[in-house]
């Protein structure tokens, strides 16, 4: 579990510091998604990105629907894998896992 807090905020911090990201568009919304268990968490994904745990594996995406659809989320070998369907999408998305 310390491995995976130490490898999320090296991930966070670095893109909390050098992102640039742009409004999104539509209405707010809020996405939750129930996952399969995971060890391990791999993050693709060029915009901000916080976390927080919960007791059960799932996921909650907040933010401007156009960001929120542009968001995937897969479990694979045990572990979660973030990214963004668009290389050229920069949203703000707030993650709770």
């Amino acid at each position: 579990m310390k491995k995976l807090a130490l490898l999320i905020l090296a991930i966070i911090i670095p893109l909390t510091i050098f992102g640039n990201p742009i409004t999104g568009e539509d209405e707010l919304i809020i996405k939750k998604e129930n996952l399969d268990n995971f060890q391990d968490m791999i993050v693709h994904y060029s915009g901000d990105v916080k976390v927080q745990f919960a007791e059960k594996p799932s996921i909650t995406l907040i933010g401007y629907k156009n960001c929120v659809d542009n968001m995937e989320a897969t479990v694979s070998s045990n572990t979660l894998n973030l990214r963004s369907k668009s290389d050229t999408n920069n949203c703000i998305v707030e993650v709770i896992i």
